[in-house]
């Protein structure tokens, strides 16, 4: 799940975008072919139902407007995980799928989570995406986007976040602990 040269050769050559991921929707797709880097813009799925604010997100046009890459940064503070955790690239293709919902083509959209230790990303002079990509303190994972995936798991919370079902009980208190049904530090579907 490294990076590959072609995914690293579209964030690097992406230019920070003059215009509101909103206004180059609405643009010409003949205006511009180049790779366009948006940061801390705001999505909307009207087919799912939920909103969101991605960190980065490099886009394109070729007839259509073209979803390269999809890019969270986290921040762990103990130590930097093997690979990448399913809740990061989970947050990463809502994102995704929301701008797919908006008639962007996401067939060829790759997922790009960055963990950074805290104490180190506090120290980083310069935090420009492309500088992440080859920092030695990060670790890079990406993944393919598959909608149809994230339109299983969706379907799946839809049910919980809806009350049709009862919540499935887990074994981790980290879980536990961002659970809308947890009162008082205590879930009552928990096993822990």
């Amino acid at each position: 799940m490294g990076v590959s040269s072609s995914v690293r050769g579209r964030i690097r050559s992406a230019s920070l975008s003059p215009i509101a991921l909103a206004d180059f929707l609405k643009i010409d797709s003949q205006a511009t072919r180049k790779n366009y880097l948006f940061k801390e813009e705001k999505v909307i799925s009207l087919t799912h139902r939920y909103t969101g604010r991605f960190d980065a997100a490099v886009l394109r046009f070729k007839e259509v407007a073209i979803l390269e890459a999809m890019i969270e940064r986290k921040y762990p503070t103990k130590y930097l995980p093997t690979k990448a955790r399913e809740q990061d690239l989970f947050q990463a293709s809502l994102y995704a799928l929301a701008l797919q919902d908006s008639g962007v083509s996401c067939t060829s959209t790759r997922l790009v989570i960055i963990y950074c230790l805290q104490r180190n990303a506090m120290q980083c002079q310069n935090r420009s995406i492309a500088d992440c990509l080859t920092c030695r303190h990060a670790r890079v994972m990406v993944d393919r986007f598959r909608p149809s995936r994230t339109i299983s798991q969706l379907r799946n919370m839809d049910d919980y976040w809806f009350r049709r079902r009862p919540p499935k009980p887990n074994a981790t208190k980290n879980s536990c602990r961002i659970c809308p049904f947890n009162q008082n530090g205590k879930c009552q579907y928990s096993v822990v």
